[in-house]
């Protein structure tokens, strides 16, 4: 027999093997039930979701447009105690999307980018190897995504130097063949666990040098992968034809190796092929699209090498057909709302965007990453300068362009204490604008009674009565920032006067100055008479007239009369 039919023989059975379980996978069938799982779109964080059994459909719906999902029985945390058997179809079974039987051990593991309406679903039929549909064992199943991978042309890993690639596919992601402008050539059975890379050559190398690789498996002998490249200068929406395509079966001439050059003119080659094509004389400034596909399935990866004078132009900047613009740099206080723009100027319509940030947790300020126009919630107690980047991609193509914001410094604030007398009612009258130059540092400074510096504003800071206690200075620079509230003491003070004023006894009026109070003289009672009566009111002698003696009426005549006031006698005469 021809070794060349053999060979296709070969690999015709291997496709038709595929096709039988990718097509027709059990069938659809779920004898043992089926259950939902409802995600968050946009929630790629890993989950684990238990109580899985051969025979039974579970329904992942959630899902976010352009994303690569995996759904592993591999991951810390998942597993099953059968062996397990994933398919992925879209919603009601209409097609299988990726299956997988055994990627590590005896458990799966599938990836691939969802494209769908968002929050839609996918089902996922569980089975023990081979469609085995007999209830036994249990398994959990970890759900996790990201931004598209490398399986689909739009997601293509950009090669920016001739340094070596190691990767292992995981799925055949989109059907970048289902658009009639991209032909799989030789691939006949189009993507099986694939890998898209984007390469453009310098626009300073030198014309007509050539390029050469070579992908080895990771397995060795009896690996199977095939290839495809693309260009020049073609979008992912148009590819058109390979310019160079291998298909070789395993166990070809070169195998397990594959790839472009080893003396090799054919441009392509079927399953019978050696494993080599011709390498490429490229020009500078061309980019290509290079597929590498593992027939098999079986998740082993591969590494690949470039050689041939071209390598070393290898340039990761390709010459897009897209550019952007962003605005509008500026510098702001912290508190402030910013509106920021990004712009895209030039591309083909089939654009996503998306902002980064310098320091990361800015990215935490913006209203929305993807959103070309967001606006920027600075924190009050932020500082420094924030770079935003505006990215735009494109077929594997990018162009960016960066907003930067300067956060401008509060004002320097300075603490204060001012201090009054107490009035007669325990009030104090307070100058506030008087230490506006030493708590605003010479800024413009507003006064309030309240911690958070809430309008209104204290309406007469000049003379500002009250008990004491607290006020607050919010200081507003030049720039117009304003500094949080700061704490200013007003204190009450009843100071001691006595020693200013005429008489201990002083009183102090409102303004601390000493008011006289005439003390009364000291009284000396010396000088009144014995039977004087003191006054203290008047601290004077008041006179009392001193009783008459103690008079004897011896010497009156028996008939005399005794006045007793006078102390006299009185004579009466004797009546005869």
């Amino acid at each position: 027999m021809n070794n060349n039919f053999t060979l296709r023989l070969i690999k015709t059975f291997a496709f038709l093997f595929i096709c039988y379980f990718a097509v027709g996978q059990c069938n659809y069938n779920f004898p043992n039930g089926q259950s939902t799982v409802n995600l968050t779109p946009g929630d790629c964080s890993p989950q684990i979701f238990g109580g899985f059994t051969p025979g039974t459909m579970t329904s992942i719906c959630g899902l976010s447009d352009a994303t690569f999902y995996t759904f592993s029985f591999c991951d810390p945390g998942a597993g099953a105690n059968f062996d397990s058997f994933l398919t992925v179809y879209t919603d009601g079974g209409g097609s299988v999307i990726i299956f997988n039987d055994d990627a590590c051990g005896l458990d799966s593991e599938v990836s691939f980018t969802y494209n769908g309406p968002e929050g839609g679903c996918v089902d996922v039929v569980i089975d023990a190897f081979p469609c085995n549909d007999t209830p036994g064992g249990t398994g959990n199943l970890s759900i996790s995504c990201s931004e598209p991978g490398p399986n689909d042309c739009s997601g293509a890993e950009i090669i920016c130097s001739s340094g070596g690639v190691a990767f292992n596919p995981s799925g055949p992601g989109v059907d970048d063949f289902d658009n009639p402008n991209n032909d799989a050539g030789c691939l006949s059975t189009d993507e099986n666990q694939s890998a898209w890379y984007y390469f453009e050559i310098d626009e300073d190398a030198p014309a007509n040098t050539v390029l050469e690789f070579t992908i080895t498996p990771d397995g060795g002998n009896g690996e199977d992968y095939d290839f495809a490249v693309y260009g020049p200068d073609v979008p992912c929406d148009n590819l058109g034809n390979p310019l160079r395509c291998s298909y070789a079966a395993g166990g070809c001439a070169f195998c397990p190796d594959t790839g472009l050059g080893q003396g090799q003119t054919d441009q392509s080659e079927n399953a019978g092929g050696n494993g080599y094509v011709a390498p490429i004389t490229v020009q500078p400034g061309q980019g290509f699209y290079l597929l590498v596909d593992n027939f098999l399935g079986n998740s082993t990866g591969f590494n690949l090498n470039w050689s041939g004078s071209a390598a070393p132009w290898l340039n990761c900047n390709p010459d897009c057909e897209i550019e952007v613009s962003a605005d509008t740099d500026g510098s702001y206080c912290a508190g402030d709302v910013v509106n920021i723009s990004g712009t895209v100027i030039t591309s083909n319509g089939g654009e996503t965007v998306q902002w980064s940030a310098s320091p990361a947790i800015a990215i935490t300020y913006l209203s929305s990453s993807n959103n070309p126009n967001p606006t920027v919630t600075i924190p009050d107690d932020a500082t420094g300068t924030i770079t935003y980047t505006f990215t735009a991609t494109e077929d594997g193509c990018d162009d960016s362009d960066d907003v930067v914001i300067t956060i401008l410094p509060p004002p320097p604030t300075s603490p204060g204490t001012l201090e009054e007398c107490a009035d007669a009612d325990g009030n104090g009258t307070f100058d506030l604008t008087s230490l506006d130059a030493t708590v605003g540092s010479g800024n413009t400074v507003t006064w309030y009674d309240n911690p958070t510096g809430t309008p209104p504003a204290i309406s007469n800071p000049a003379a500002y009565v009250s008990m004491g206690g607290t006020v607050y200075a919010v200081v507003e620079s030049a720039a117009g920032c304003e500094s949080s509230p700061q704490e200013v003491t007003l204190t009450l003070d009843t100071p001691d006067c006595d020693d200013g004023c005429q008489y201990t006894d002083d009183s102090v009026d409102a303004d601390c100055n000493c008011v006289n109070t005439p003390m009364p003289p000291t009284c000396d009672d010396n000088d009144c008479n014995t039977m004087d009566a003191y006054n203290e009111a008047i601290c004077d002698c008041e006179f009392t007239p001193i009783p008459p003696p103690d008079c004897d009426d011896n010497d009156c005549n028996t008939d005399d009369s005794y006045d007793a006031t006078t102390c006299m006698c009185v004579n009466t005469p004797v009546t005869p």
